[in-house]
């Protein structure tokens, strides 16, 4: 590799083509030459669709992608014919169908001589080739025929090309690129979307005479159309992206947001270096995490003095200290308990989702196909509600059976306890709005406080 200027490099890039005659036959020689090729093209492997993953293991350093005969309408492995076919092996650079191909695309090639042998080990036809455009061509390249494998078992020779390619190197731009938007065309304003078409279209060549032109031509009116379009849609609406709000306010968590963001601007005026030994950039990551660690720190503060100022309450004043406590557990409370329930594995589930405890606001409905499971979520619910101390409304706490078969209705005799009280068993029961029973649900005219 060698420096061109400070934009490009210059990489010598090595392609092996080889007919192996059977890919499998062809391990011995894969180790022998294939660490000193950057691309291998391999022909007539001979495999199967359900056997190219085989193309993996011909190297340890490859990747292999290939199509098979059988790629449109794939075999099963049991199915796979025995034999394969044949070709034409003869001298093709001189047929009429060839040369007007490598004209038409511009394309050219070395030849090597002599590439195929035949059953007597005798060198009769030329027919491997590399075919290349003008550019590469000229670049230097350089074509080795290697007829000197101890490892061949093919009837072909393979042969080689080493490229000079010229790569530019570019720094990694830190921009977001803008996402294609897909057009409405019934909003589109039809008139200037030709008027724009027709316009361009003056401006391209009408006189086609290679395959290299059509292609050319094809990708200027895809993009002729697709400017156009643009310009005769209406506007996209920008939203303008909500910052993210912190969790928690303090003077030290501004403080600290506000050394970020300094270093952050000091890194951005920079050009945004990126080298673990440059200042500026070591002092913006310090600062990102001085932020976020002061961020953790002010939050466990805070919970820790609510929970110093409930103990407080709970000695001095206790309407304070009921108060606070219910404003702590509103948002907890509920969701606390229902994970705590669905996390035991227990209770009806819906294949492998557990739904043995659905809420409504703050009502939970314990739900189990069996009797000693769902007394065993009465209990932790309970318990629960015991260490947290809560009180659980013992009036609404009830039992509705249901019955998958409204034929066969037997009353079932567990005895369902929460405490040291018995759950009667009911018909029907109230959530929020709804009368809940054992064979439908009703709406009531009023709300009633559950």
């Amino acid at each position: 590799m060698r420096n061109v200027n400070s934009d490009f490099k210059v990489y010598h890039l090595n392609i092996l083509s080889f007919n192996c005659k059977n890919i499998k036959t062809c391990d011995p020689l894969f180790s022998e030459i294939l660490f000193n090729y950057d691309i291998v093209l391999l022909q007539e492997h001979w495999l199967f669709d359900c056997q190219l993953p085989l193309l993996d293991n011909v190297h340890i350093d490859f990747n292999g992608i290939g199509k098979a005969v059988d790629s449109d309408d794939p075999l099963p492995p049991t199915h796979l014919p025995r034999g394969y076919g044949s070709d034409i092996n003869e001298n093709i650079i001189d047929k009429r169908g060839v040369r007007a191909l490598m004209d038409d695309h511009c394309l050219y090639t070395k030849d090597l001589g002599r590439t195929f042998i035949n059953y007597k080990h005798e060198e009769i036809s030329s027919i491997d080739y590399i075919l290349l455009d003008k550019e590469l061509f000229e670049n230097n390249s350089s074509y080795l025929k290697l007829d000197f494998c101890s490892s061949l078992v093919s009837d072909h020779y393979p042969i080689t090309c080493r490229l000079n390619v010229k790569i530019e190197h570019r720094q990694q731009s830190t921009k977001i690129l803008p996402t294609n938007r897909k057009i409405k065309w019934s909003t589109i304003d039809v008139n200037l979307y030709e008027e724009n078409v027709n316009k361009s279209l003056t401006a391209i060549s009408s006189e086609i005479q290679s395959g290299h032109e059509l292609t050319k031509v094809m990708t200027q009116v895809k993009t002729i159309m697709k400017n156009a379009a643009i310009e005769s849609a209406p506007r996209a609406k920008v939203y303008k992206r909500k910052k993210q709000k912190p969790k928690i306010r303090s003077f030290k968590t501004n403080q600290a947001s506000k050394r970020c963001k300094e270093a952050f601007a000091k890194w951005k005026a920079n050009e945004r270096p990126t080298s673990p030994n440059n200042k500026i950039y070591c002092d913006m990551k310090f600062a990102k995490y001085e932020l976020r660690k002061t961020c953790r720190i002010e939050i466990a503060m805070k919970v820790l003095n609510d929970r110093q100022e409930i103990l407080d309450a709970r000695t001095k004043h206790d309407q304070v200290f009921y108060k606070l406590l219910g404003k702590k557990r509103k948002a907890e409370e509920l969701y606390i308990r229902t994970e705590y329930i669905e996390h035991s594995g227990l209770g009806a589930k819906i294949g492998s989702i557990c739904c043995a405890a659905p809420t409504c606001a703050d009502d939970v409905a314990v739900m189990s196909d069996n009797p000693e499971e769902l007394q065993v979520l009465i209990n932790m619910a309970y318990s629960y509600s015991r260490r947290e101390r809560y009180k659980i409304q013992l009036v609404q706490s009830v039992i509705l059976p249901g019955y998958p078969n409204r034929k066969k209705q037997q009353e079932p005799s567990f005895p369902w306890s929460i405490g040291n009280s018995i759950m009667p068993l009911v018909s029907q029961t109230t959530q929020m709005i709804l009368i809940r029973c054992m064979k439908n649900v009703k709406k009531l005219d009023e709300p009633c406080t559950v």
